[in-house]
């Protein structure tokens, strides 16, 4: 009797999954349709699929509501990038102001001012709309006409045009705080550009960061709002940046590298005319949560507070970071309430998966594993500031017991994974980055002396009953998986 009311309790709730995960496909296709240039003929094919979308409402088949869930998210990705092709297909890279004969000016013929917007690498006219919904959608406080947004070509590019921004500027002439575990590929561009300067600090010691600040008054500091590492820390940059409103009266850069928690964090408010020395620049990739898992293009954004960071507009097009014409096109409208429903799909989905592979090894059937690594769970050393945190992230990482694990067994442990997935027909992914439908396991930090190499797993938004046959195929997979050690 009990197993049939927790049967029935599993099914309502991935039927409620279901039909919100299609609610959202809806509302992106919807979006989409508005902005279809007129030579486009896919008008139909959205009406039938919107109808459908809008029918599977009285649909309680789950294997029909899945599907229609995949064909919506792969018609949204094609129509995407296609309807993004054609607004600028006209267009030139470096367009003519003038002509005697040929117009090589496409559809912006006529908006061309010579030395401003006619070449694209520097500056154009199609990322504007993308920032302005970036800065009313996403980015919180009661003033945000101060707050100069920047689209790059990525996340990355975001951090290379910053550092380029505070070294011109001499904004970081000083010392400089980084965290321990600021994303790899990041760190060593940080520390290659601060050389002796550079003053490394654990994310979880509050104390130790606020006593160098005080120390060394640093001209700049970097922090991730959460590491993507195998700690997976997060520092409590709250109670540092209260702390900097109080005592810091030099001028100072704050850096947050900010994709790992997104809309989630907002240091803004925090900062927002208490203290005229301090700037906030925050940066972060739109390749993952963004674009609701299309991922279409690669892109990032810039957006900062504070003295002189208008001049990020001139260190962007300088370094050339600018994002293409057709990826602003490509990024889904920004959607303040579609993206806070998917990081709560995502962060419901992750603390469930973690806490059942946390007991299965805890259960001692996954021999080879110590636990999970998880910012969300009581046991993770940062979840006294953390635990009110309404997102904790996409993502946990599974650690060996042995410290030496190699490479290979963790390769090893993806294959079983996939297999197993394979062989029951599941959707499961092998792969970099996060923030889709499907979730993904990957082996992040291999190649490089900045960090760790972890067993890292990307959540994505399955339906509840989807994520329980989820979390048994990797629970399979612990359980066949032995040591490797280092030779």
């Amino acid at each position: 009797m009990k197993h049939n009311e927790e049967s029935k309790t599993l099914s309502a709730q991935t039927l409620t999954d279901l039909h919100a995960d299609i609610a959202e496909k809806h509302t992106l296709l919807s979006s989409l349709q508005k902005s279809l240039p007129r030579q486009i003929d896919a008008k139909k094919a959205i009406n039938t699929m919107l109808y459908r979308l809008s029918a599977s409402k009285r649909i309680t088949n789950i294997p029909t509501l899945r599907n229609l869930k995949r064909i919506a998210l792969m018609l949204y990705r094609t129509l995407l990038l296609e309807t993004s092709a054609q607004k600028v297909v006209l267009n030139w890279q470096s367009p003519s102001a003038f002509h005697a004969l040929y117009d090589e000016a496409g559809n912006e013929s006529g908006t061309i001012t010579m030395t401003m917007n006619d070449y694209k690498r520097d500056y154009h006219h199609d990322a504007i709309p993308y920032e302005q919904a970036f800065r009313k959608e996403y980015i919180d406080g009661f003033v945000t006409l101060g707050v100069h947004t920047y689209l790059v070509s990525s996340g990355m590019a975001g951090l290379t045009t910053v550092l380029a921004f505070l070294q011109g500027e001499k904004f970081m002439a000083g010392p400089v705080i980084i965290g321990e575990n600021t994303y790899f590929q990041g760190k060593g561009l940080i520390l290659a550009a601060c050389d002796s300067r550079a003053k490394i600090v654990p994310e979880t010691d509050t104390d130790a960061i606020i006593t160098l600040i005080n120390r060394k008054k640093p001209t700049a500091i970097f922090l991730d709002s959460l590491t993507n590492s195998a700690t997976m820390e997060s520092p409590d940059v709250t109670t540092i940046i209260k702390y900097l409103i109080k005592h810091v009266h030099h001028d100072m850069t704050l850096v947050v590298g900010n994709t790992a928690l997104s809309i989630a964090f907002q240091p803004l408010p925090m900062l927002l005319g208490r203290n005229r020395h301090i700037r906030l620049v925050v940066y972060e990739s739109l390749i993952k949560f963004h674009q609701f898992g299309a991922d279409r293009v690669t892109a990032g954004m810039i957006w900062a507070y504070g003295p002189g960071t208008e001049k990020l507009f001139d260190y962007r097009k300088n370094c050339g970071t600018n994002i293409t014409d057709l990826s602003a096109h490509a990024l889904p409208a920004p959607n303040r309430k579609l993206l806070e429903g998917r990081l709560n799909r995502i962060n419901r989905n992750t603390h469930y998966l973690a806490g059942r592979l946390a007991s299965f090894i805890a259960s001692g059937q996954a021999p080879s594993f110590s636990g999970v690594v998880y910012p969300g769970s009581p046991a993770h050393p940062c979840y006294a500031w953390t635990k009110n945190y309404r997102f904790h992230g996409y993502l946990m990482a599974l650690r060996y017991k042995h410290q030496k694990t190699t490479i290979k067994a963790a390769q090893s442990f993806i294959r079983r994974a996939i297999g197993e997935a394979k062989r029951q027909q599941i959707p499961l992914v092998a792969g970099t980055s996060f923030g889709f439908d499907t979730t993904r396991i990957y082996l992040t930090s291999s190649n490089t002396r900045y960090g760790e190499p972890f067993l890292r797993i990307a959540v994505g938004t399955e339906d509840m009953e989807q994520l329980e046959r989820v979390a048994a195929i990797i629970e399979q997979a612990m359980k066949n998986t032995t040591h490797l050690f280092l030779r």
